[in-house]
């Protein structure tokens, strides 16, 4: 058995540091396994002994090797790679012995973190303790090793939900010694699926789960991830809430996170911030910036599940968007009023029936600069992005090297507004159904007794009904644009 009671001593000491550092949480979970360990695994190209869960390390045959958790192979977040796994062999079979605290406190509960895919099914000590809803067989049976997984699940790295937690119960209904294996078997949902992953935690008390009313500076840091927030929490004005990168955030069904101070959080290419549901396929509802001069800041963040028309709301704020990939909803992803916004680097799925991006009201001493954006499409008689607000001399929308890919509607609608627009791609812009108004990469119209001025240079416009739409007095600049295959002009 793996002996990491130093470690875990350390581990232990380290979560204390950072929960005194971090007001209105409860105290930190203990980990028992780290997924980043070293654990001991079996390609499942033949079946395990038939002992696998239980036997000491040193009962182990030699078809058992050792390395860094997490295990698998196409989505990028692996730490051992398996080369030979896709055409080769289906199931892998994992296991880690741990140790129990000498002060643990026994009616804590316990959580296994499982993110996987596509299934798993784990165990203690030869008990079982989880499966997920697609591994095969019936619970309390073990599927041989050439199973497959009874449907696709994408783990948080590929795009889908976020890590799975699992609450097992009081540690004292589970442990009669002080000593563990857990045990864990993953299923690809066929031999030459393009991706697998399985990695595992197992915790020794209850997640963080921050103060409804956030009123002083606070830190959410990585070694107490994931959040969990059943109700809404509001920053309140005066406070700054950080978020360090890697967190994930899981928010109960319907429940905001409401910012009247300050929200910076800024993950890295690698460590990115996943705001989500708290189980899989339960859906939360915004992150809501109310009005605010200080900067508010969201780089390298994922967002899924959110079920409320602008996932991302703002009004009389100043936000700033970067890296921001939205996922797993069919509701408006940004709406702003009244806004200072830059937004760059994000990644706008499509909707349905809903603009994806709204935009309504330029501040006397605001911008809004949307650079280098992926946008897919809607549906119905909506637009991809409209947006109202900004005349000359006064700051203007800036709309550069960006990418439209397919739409119904129009791709950009500006209404007495003023813009750039400058180096982009607009693609595939048709009607999906006969009505009086037409299709359009660019549109523009009156508002307020305003009317529209753009300037549009350097861009692609290829394949849609119109390239552009002047209506209600409505002029533009066409400079070096390079306009291809349009239905009507």
């Amino acid at each position: 058995m793996m002996n990491r009671k130093d470690c875990r001593h350390c581990c232990c000491w380290i979560l204390l540091v950072a929960f005194l550092m971090v007001g209105g949480l409860l105290a930190a979970p203990v980990p028992l396994v780290v997924h980043s360990d070293p654990w001991r695994f079996h390609k499942g190209t033949v079946a395990p002994q038939a002992d696998w869960m239980t036997v000491a390390e040193a009962g182990l045959l030699a078809s058992w090797g050792i390395g860094p958790g997490g295990f698998g192979y196409g989505d990028g977040d692996d730490a051992t790679v398996l080369t030979d796994m896709r055409d080769q062999y289906s199931t892998l079979y994992l296991r880690a012995g741990f140790e129990l605290p000498d002060d643990a406190d026994l009616t804590e509960p316990v959580f296994l973190v499982v993110d996987y895919d596509d299934a798993f099914i784990a165990w203690i000590n030869g008990v079982e303790i989880a499966r997920s809803a697609n591994a095969p067989g019936a619970v309390g049976t073990e599927p041989a090793y050439s199973e497959l997984a009874e449907g696709n699940h994408e783990a948080a790295a590929g795009g889908g939900a976020a890590p799975t937690y699992i609450n097992l119960g009081p540690a004292q209904d589970l442990f009669t010694t002080g000593e563990g294996i857990l045990a864990l078997m993953g299923l690809n949902v066929s031999s030459g699926s393009s991706d697998f992953t399985l990695k595992a935690d197992l915790l020794l008390g209850a997640p963080a789960v921050p103060e409804t009313s956030i009123v002083e500076d606070t830190r959410w840091v990585f070694a107490e991830s994931p959040y969990l927030l059943p109700e809404t929490v509001t920053v309140e004005a005066g406070a700054t809430l950080t978020i360090e990168p890697g967190v994930v955030i899981q928010l109960g069904a319907g429940r905001d996170l409401v910012i009247r101070g300050r929200l910076v959080a800024e993950g890295t290419e690698e460590q990115r911030i996943r705001f989500t549901g708290m189980d899989d396929g339960l859906s939360w509802g915004r992150i809501d910036f109310l009005p605010n001069t200080l900067e508010q800041r969201l780089v390298y963040v994922d967002i899924a599940q959110s079920d409320k028309a602008g996932n991302v709301r703002a009004e009389g704020a100043r936000l700033f968007l970067e890296s921001v990939v939205w996922s797993e909803t069919d509701q408006q992803l940004l709406a702003v009023d009244d806004t200072a916004l830059i937004v760059r680097n994000c990644v706008f799925p499509g909707i349905s029936s809903q603009e994806l991006v709204h935009f309504d009201g330029m501040p006397e001493d605001g911008y809004a600069d949307f650079v280098g954006n992926w946008f897919g499409p809607t549906t119905g008689y909506s637009d991809i992005v409209d947006f109202t607000g900004g005349k000359l001399p006064g700051p203007i929308a800036r709309f550069i090297g960006n990418v439209f890919t397919f739409g119904v509607d129009d791709g950009l609608d500006f209404d007495g507004t003023d813009a750039l627009i400058e180096g982009n791609i607009f693609m595939r812009i048709h009607q999906d159904t006969a009505r009086s108004s037409s299709s359009n990469a660019i549109a523009t119209g009156e508002r307020n007794g305003h009317t529209a001025h753009v300037m549009i240079a350097r861009n692609i416009i290829f394949d849609c009904d119109h390239a552009l739409l002047l209506k209600e007095g409505a002029t533009a600049v066409l400079q070096n644009n390079t306009i291809v295959r349009i239905r009507d002009g």
